[in-house]
């Protein structure tokens, strides 16, 4: 058998994660300390597992003995610190999990979303409640695909009454979905969430996500209504994490279940980064929605934002100096509210090279259609 692959390593590697972590060339450390991820899942975290006992908890416990794999191995993906297996280490490896399942998950986003600051969704939320997971990449096509419905709204709902930064999952429908796989999500098709789609690694330097690296199952967009989606994508074929059945159980899977949380964790130690530069103040979910878009590697052959990969590859390297780099070097972040007013922002440009602007915002819950 080949050597054993470092696969979350690799999902950090992909996304530049390793450059900003503890120890890492960009000199940052960002960890996730002191940022809380809420994470709701088809099943109970195992939360006594060696690589995040102690930072994570099951809101909903019930003295069930049962632990959920898919839950547990997303938790991993976002949390894990690497103890008794480097391999297997985080996104956020100093995190704190609050983890709940699916069941009243409207509710309880709702009620509990003032105490965490990014929430992973790696599970279908538009067709029927169930996980991505590989398992479900036969999913078959369905005319709810890209459909904008009731829970969307409520999604759109949640950001906007709480600023909350949402982090979901596209789905693995596009194999069973037709000859180009276009218009095959299931999920995540929300306005203000970050919907999140999965390519195999790169490893090289700087990471090139090509045609090459899509996957087979990540979903597609556009929307019904011909938006963007997915947002962005990051690694999620073969990772290795934690798993149920001890605590120090490790498996791997592949998904878009496995991309997103790579992607929650990248938000977290980017919450922990926009603090230190903005007087521990936290970013609005547009705000960081408008970070990890504008500094993404643009995806395939296509120029530009399209529906496979939307913006591109989550870079957290590329978007913790932007925010570092806030005001220098022709970077600039600007806040401000919209009042049926007319904004000018003049630039004077200096250098060489392409100018970029990218606008973001939290909008208002749309009108549910049928399917």
């Amino acid at each position: 058998d080949p050597p054993a692959t470092p696969a979350d390593l690799d999902a950090q590697d992909t996304s530049n994660v390793d450059e900003i972590q503890p120890g890492g060339i960009a000199g940052y450390n960002l960890d996730g300390t002191g940022v809380t991820v809420g994470m709701w899942d088809s099943g109970y975290v195992r939360f006594t597992h060696e690589q995040i006992i102690g930072r994570a908890t099951q809101e909903d416990w019930n003295s069930t003995p049962y632990f959920n794999a898919h839950a547990s191995h997303v938790a991993g993906i976002i949390a894990g610190n690497g103890t008794g297996n480097p391999q297997a280490e985080g996104m956020a490896p100093n995190a704190t999990l609050l983890c709940w399942d699916t069941l009243n998950d409207l509710s309880e986003i709702d009620a509990n979303a003032q105490r965490i600051s990014v929430s992973n969704h790696s599970y279908i939320s538009s067709v029927g409640i169930g996980h991505t997971c590989d398992s479900e990449r036969t999913l078959s096509a369905s005319n709810s695909h890209g459909n904008y419905g009731s829970r969307d709204q409520a999604l759109d709902q949640l950001v906007l009454d709480h600023d909350l930064i949402m982090v979901m999952a596209a789905g693995n429908a596009r194999t069973s979905s037709g000859v180009d796989g276009y218009d095959s999500l299931p999920s995540g098709t929300a306005k203000n969430v970050m919907t999140v789609g999965a390519i195999a690694d790169r490893t090289e330097e700087p990471p090139v996500p090509d045609d090459s690296s899509m996957t087979d199952f990540s979903s597609w967009g556009p929307t019904d209504d011909g938006r963007i989606k997915p947002d962005v994508v990051a690694n999620g074929q073969s990772l290795l994490s934690m798993g149920p059945n001890s605590d120090n159980d490790y498996y791997e899977n592949s998904g878009t279940s496995m991309s997103t949380p790579v992607v929650s964790g990248i938000a977290a130690c980017l919450v922990q980064q926009y603090r230190r530069y903005f007087s521990g103040n936290n970013p609005a979910a547009a705000t960081m929605k408008g970070i990890i878009i504008h500094t993404a590697r643009d995806g395939g052959s296509q120029v530009g934002p399209d529906y496979r990969f939307g913006w591109g590859l989550v870079d957290a390297r590329a978007a913790a100096d932007f925010i570092a780099n806030r005001g220098t070097d022709g970077n600039g972040i600007v806040l401000n509210s919209y009042t049926d007013s007319f904004l000018e922002y003049p630039m004077t440009y200096i250098g060489n090279g392409p100018i970029k602007a990218t606008l973001v915002w939290t909008d208002r819950p749309g009108t549910p259609v049928s399917s």
